[in-house]
């Protein structure tokens, strides 16, 4: 009723992570499929480190953050971006790997509760 198919060609497009944004719709979802972990990290040293190599020291926890962003190529990018600001010392990436962590266990949990 909100979208009325007037048959002149014209759609609207939503986009969300929570599915049940589209019970008023008729929808056709579409799930892009999510990154493989080398590819996720690939991304992040890429934006994080641009055309150099990611120190070899920081490989690690950089794959563990890539993990954490679960394929979603927005999340990655846009944790890259946050890294990029930083200082690029273990440390400090540790605690965006516990932040991040810590942040995706209470969202899975608001939003799929057992």
């Amino acid at each position: 009723m909100l979208f009325p198919d007037d048959r002149n060609g014209s759609r609207v497009l939503f986009t969300s992570r929570l599915k049940n944004m589209l019970s008023e719709t008729r929808p056709v979802i579409i799930e892009p499929p999510r990154l493989s972990s080398t590819k996720s990290w690939n991304l992040l040293e890429q934006n994080v480190f641009k055309k150099e190599r990611c120190p070899e020291e920081l490989q690690d926890i950089g794959e563990q953050i890539a993990a954490n962003c679960d394929g979603l190529p927005l999340s990655i990018v846009m944790i890259a971006g946050v890294l990029l600001n930083m200082e690029k010392k273990k440390s400090v990436w540790q605690q965006v790997a516990k932040c991040l962590s810590s942040y995706i266990s209470k969202k899975q949990m608001t939003t799929f509760p057992h």
